[in-house]
């Protein structure tokens, strides 16, 4: 009976202010939640919470001992996850990336794949950008994943204490370099034997993953995973 109340007062209010579709601006429909029909359809799933191991697993090979990865969706170029990544990036979007990760979570969740994880950690920003900014991304995505997972955040951990600059005009090793300067372990956290998941929106080359993950993997017993929304592969 609460549901079907929640349910119709839902419904109502979606008439008198409907809710619109972060990609093209129309209305979206209730059970659509958080894309159109159109935009949704559009989207490249990975479904790789039913796989043992994803192919993306290979880019960390020869890197970092990593446990389990997961993303959300495939990133393409002109598709809804790209708009939306801008969208929950610099469009002031942080409520969309709360509520892609609950929705992510409930798939995690249903996987019973992450069972024995103590942590979410999500990839930290400087704390500068972070206030121009108004949030981290990564942050918020992590905060839905916690509902729907029920594993808590933990957001001191590491710090990330350099600015990085602009990386396009960079080599692998120069990057790679910078990157792993730019993070700091807590020397506070003394818990042994932890499983951290990493949070962040989007996988790319794997480089500040791997830096973030090389100071997890400095606690005594610790085991990474990593999920993001979106992985390009």
């Amino acid at each position: 009976m609460k549901k079907m109340l929640r349910t119709w007062i839902q419904d109502l209010g979606n008439c008198l202010y409907p809710k619109i579709c972060p990609v093209c601006k129309s209305p979206i429909r209730t059970w659509n939640r958080f894309l159109c029909y159109p935009c949704h359809k559009n989207l490249a799933y990975t479904h790789s919470w039913k796989m043992n191991q994803h192919p993306m697993h290979a880019i960390f090979w020869g890197r970092v001992p990593i446990q389990r990865i997961d993303a959300l969706f495939h990133y393409r170029k002109n598709s809804p996850i790209q708009t939306i990544l801008h969208r929950i990036k610099y469009h002031h979007y942080p409520e969309l990336a709360e509520e892609l990760g609950r929705y992510y979570g409930n798939y995690l969740a249903k996987s019973g794949k992450y069972q024995e994880v103590d942590w979410l950690v999500p990839i930290p920003m400087h704390p500068k950008k972070e206030r121009e900014r108004g949030y981290n991304q990564a942050t918020c995505f992590a905060k839905g994943l916690s509902e729907s997972l029920k594993i808590p955040i933990h957001q001191n951990i590491i710090h990330k204490s350099m600015i990085s600059n602009s990386q396009t005009k960079k080599n692998r090793s120069e990057r790679n370099r910078e990157l792993a300067q730019s993070f700091s372990l807590n020397p506070r956290f003394r818990r042994k034997n932890q499983h951290f998941i990493l949070v962040d929106d989007v996988l790319t080359t794997g480089a500040t993953l791997d830096a973030a993950a090389s100071q997890l993997l400095k606690i005594k017993g610790a085991k990474v995973s990593i999920v993001t929304l979106a992985v390009v592969i």
